[in-house]
This record gives structure tokens, sequence and C-alpha cells, in this order.
């Protein structure tokens, strides 16, 4: 009779943590889901965003070269200026990023993905 008893209480065992390590599984298959799609959503914005930005941009470096045109009185020259400073800010941007933006992105998306404040518990 003991020994049934000890079997009975091993086989419960057994399933309360055959069911414990899936529910936990669930649990982090939905947090992981949660942290890719707080990502993906962040992302989409950013893109949507840096979209408009551009449009901005290039329309603002049209209107810029047909200014320094009209001051120059010269088309290429005009243009060729804006040219100019985009092949500097291209070159600043490079070389910020290896000091600074590459670690600012970085850190924002890890911070992002980690963000526990929303969350009425940590695990």
């Amino acid at each position: 009779m003991l020994e049934k008893e000890k079997e009975t209480f091993f086989e419960e065992a057994r399933h309360l943590v055959e069911d414990y390590m899936e529910d936990r599984i669930l649990l982090l298959r939905l947090q992981a889901g949660e942290q890719v799609a707080k990502l993906v959503s962040s992302l989409y914005i950013m893109f949507a965003i840096g979209l408009l930005l551009f449009i901005i941009l290039l329309i603002l470096t049209v209107i810029a070269g047909y200014f320094l045109s009209a001051l120059t009185g010269n088309f290429a020259v005009g243009f060729g200026i804006v040219i100019i400073i985009y092949v500097v800010a291209i070159f600043v941007l490079y070389f910020m990023h290896r000091s600074f933006l590459g670690k600012y992105v970085t850190n924002a998306i890890i911070k992002l993905m980690f963000d526990k404040k929303d969350e009425p518990h940590a695990i």
C-alpha cells in the first residue's frame, strides 16, 4: 500500500513539474513575442518618420540649390555647393557613427527590448 502511495505521489509531482515547465515556456514565448512586437512597432514608426524627413530634406535641398544658384548666378555652382555640404555631412556622420551614433542606437534598442516599466510584475 505504501508503494502505491509513493508511486502516486511521484506521478502527481511529475505531472505538476511538466505542467509548470509548459506554462513557463508559454510565458517566455509570450514575453518574447511582446518584445518583438514592440521592436517592430518602434522600427515601423522610425521608418515612417525617417521617410517623411527624407522628403522634407529633398525639398529643402532643391530649394537651397536654387537659392544658391540665384546668389551665384550659375546652376552648377549653386547645386555644387549643396553637394559639397552633403559630402561633408556624410563624412561627419560616418566618423560620429564610430564614436557615438552606433553606441546610441544599440543602447536604445536594448533599452526598448528590456523595458520593464509597463509590466505588472517582473519574473
